[in-house]
């Protein structure tokens, strides 16, 4: 897990979704076709190794995960959008459970977590029960 402090989301989304692929035994061919299966094709093997390994050119990532890709991911481990952002919202701590240091501090989490959901199109977090 990166400890750097100029790792970008996308960098650390790439980690997670290797860390949990790796943890779970899966090949990335195995992550692709579980992908497929749950109606995100897009997410092909090169797209997976690109979205891990965060190669870069010019010292910038080649590519960042997108929302739609965070949500796909999200779907086929089965895990909340918080576990693979995880490290973004707290890097010194490891677990699934949000701790938040104030009442501000979960207002703004809550509003970049209703940001995304909105960019993605999807039902209000509160009809997601929770995720």
């Amino acid at each position: 897990m990166t400890n750097d402090p100029a790792a970008t989301p996308s960098d650390i989304v790439g980690e997670r979704i290797r860390e949990i692929r790796r943890r779970r035994r899966l090949k990335v061919p195995e992550l692709a076709a579980a992908c497929a299966e749950a109606g995100h094709p897009e997410l092909t093997e090169q797209t997976i190794y690109n979205i891990e390994s965060g190669r870069r050119v010019d010292g910038r990532r080649r590519r960042t995960v997108s929302v739609d890709e965070l949500l796909a991911f999200a779907e086929v481990f089965d895990v909340s959008l918080s576990v693979l952002l995880w490290p973004i919202l707290r890097p010194a701590v490891q677990g699934t459970t949000l701790q938040f240091d104030s009442p501000e501090e979960l207002a703004d989490f809550m509003r970049l977590v209703n940001k995304l959901m909105g960019q993605a199109g999807a039902l209000p977090p509160a009809e997601l029960g929770g995720t």
